[in-house]
């Protein structure tokens, strides 16, 4: 491990790492990976006009968060495939907590840019960073057939340059955008369950995700 490496938080994509997600030109399903940790109480410093009339904990922040969210990636062809309560590791540093975990599906990489720059879900991003105080996004791509077969893991599959395919990369105030623009929707992330076809409007709560017992406890 570099012993220069930056300790966090960490709060959004860097140019870097924007670039590498792009080169790694994973097909198909893209499997977000989030860990989350919560700020006790929630800060909305940067987002004044989303910020509630009293104080609320981060994690009722990221609620909101999830509740604006949804219907945007679900018309993108996503889905929340798991929401889940952390703790401490079974394996892994002692003092590294985090209190919820993420799986989101997005049918391509493409869908996913597109989605981060939507500009309607961008108007409610601001919840996202009042509640979060360090996270974690691995983007997964799905290892197919039944053999498990590992030796092509790390072949960068042969793409042109970014300057060339147009997918630039830009990290603003948190928000990821990029020039691919292409949507590819598609049902493969919500085939498993039906309710997710429904798009629910975004001013009404999404009670599947709203456990508050989960989310809100500091682990």
């Amino acid at each position: 491990m570099n012993s220069a490496q930056e300790s966090g938080p960490y709060l959004a994509p860097t140019q870097q790492s924007g670039r590498e997600f792009i080169r790694r030109g994973i097909q198909g399903e893209v499997i977000m990976l989030n860990l989350l940790r919560f700020r006790e109480t929630a800060d909305y410093s940067t987002a004044p006009e989303l910020a509630p009339e009293s104080p609320i904990r981060g994690a009722e922040a990221f609620e909101r968060y999830l509740h604006h969210t949804l219907p945007f990636l679900h018309q993108s062809g996503g889905d929340l495939m798991f929401l889940g309560a952390g703790g401490s590791f079974l394996i892994g540093p002692e003092h590294e907590k985090w209190d919820v975990v993420m799986l989101v599906c997005q049918s391509s990489a493409e869908s996913f840019l597109a989605f981060a720059e939507n500009q309607e879900y961008l108007a409610g991003l601001g919840h996202r960073t009042a509640a979060v105080e360090d996270s974690r996004l691995l983007p997964l791509s799905r290892i197919g057939g039944s053999s498990y077969n590992l030796s092509a893991l790390g072949e960068r599959p042969s793409r042109p340059a970014l300057n060339e395919a147009g997918g630039k990369f830009v990290c603003q105030g948190g928000r990821s955008q990029s020039r691919l623009k292409t949507v590819v929707p598609s049902a493969d992330c919500r085939a498993a369950d039906p309710r997710a076809a429904q798009v629910a409007p975004a001013s009404k709560p999404h009670d599947q995700y709203h456990q508050p017992s989960a989310i809100h406890a500091r682990h």
